[in-house]
C-alpha cells in the first residue's frame, strides 16, 4: 500500500511538472519516472529553477489520512553532469 501511494504521488507530481515546464517556458526533459522517482534531463541554467520546482511540486501532493489530514512528502535531489558523474555542487 505505501509502495503504491509514493507510486501514485510521484504521478501526480510528474503531471504537475509538465504543467510548470508548459507554463514557465522551460526546456527540461522528462526522461523517465519509476516509482519513486523522476528523472529529468536540463540545461544546466535550468538546474537550480528545477530543483525548486521539485520541492514545490512534490511538497503540494496532499495524501489523505482520513479524518480531514492530510500527509506531505519531501523529495532528494540528486544531480549528475553525466551518466554516473555525480555533480558536486547539488
Amino acid at each position: 500500500m505505501i509502495q503504491s501511494t509514493v507510486a501514485q504521488t510521484v504521478n501526480i507530481a510528474a503531471d504537475m511538472i509538465r504543467r510548470y515546464r508548459q507554463e514557465h517556458g522551460m526546456k527540461f526533459k522528462l526522461q523517465n519516472q519509476i516509482h519513486d522517482a523522476i528523472m529529468l534531463e536540463l540545461p544546466l541554467e535550468e538546474k537550480e529553477e528545477c530543483k525548486k520546482m521539485f520541492r514545490e511540486t512534490m511538497g503540494a501532493v496532499k495524501i489523505p489520512l482520513g479524518n480531514g489530514k492530510f500527509f506531505q512528502l519531501g523529495c532528494d535531489i540528486d544531480c549528475y553532469d553525466r551518466w554516473g558523474e555525480k555533480s558536486k555542487e547539488q
